[in-house]
């Protein structure tokens, strides 16, 4: 439960989530990166992300990587796809994490990127690091909040197949250890 007296519930996806999630990850990216993309290449991705989910979990999920949602009132409202790096086991990543725009400001986001960090924790993980689109002023300000920071870092990454490739920049989050093991 929130403090704003709505239901918060953080779990592993499933197969019935797919098109929840689908939606959230368009929706996300139809309102946060308006002001990004030209606006006949974000309706591209946007669709794409509507159509991803259920195939990739018709087509089977990546096992290396947890998938959770947040849902809010008995609604799966986006997710966090994580995963500790097969090259660094110290190292966490969170690839993705996106909430529906109906979801921001109540409280989801906090308990999803809180339940992501402490998973990534407990599977050994002493930083955690993320990429965002260097124009994402609100994410960005959202992992500052969580305790990341920007690393200086940058890369570009593929987006839709026939365009061209978007920048991204690098946030890290260094972690305590638990205490207690070794």
């Amino acid at each position: 439960m929130s403090s704003s007296g709505l239901t918060i519930e953080i779990r592993e996806a499933v197969q019935a989530d797919a098109e929840a999630i689908g939606f959230a990850h368009g929706e996300a990216w139809r309102v946060g990166y308006v002001d990004l993309f030209p606006p006949e290449v974000l309706a591209i991705a946007v669709q794409d992300r509507y159509e991803r989910w259920p195939k990739d979990f018709s087509d089977g999920l990546n096992p290396l990587f947890t998938l959770l949602v947040p849902v809010l009132d008995g609604r799966v409202v986006g997710f966090s796809t994580l995963r500790i790096d097969p090259d660094d086991a110290s190292l966490g990543e969170v690839l993705g994490f996106y909430l529906h725009p109906d979801a921001w400001g109540t409280g989801c986001a906090e308990a999803l990127m809180s339940e992501s960090i402490d998973r990534l924790k407990m599977n050994g993980a002493a930083s955690i690091h993320l990429w965002t689109h260097p124009g994402a002023a609100r994410a960005h300000a959202f992992y500052a909040k969580a305790g990341f920071a920007p690393t200086g870092r940058s890369m570009e990454s593929p987006m839709l197949a026939g365009q061209p490739p978007v920048p991204e920049i690098e946030f890290s989050l260094p972690l305590s250890p638990n205490p207690g093991i070794s």
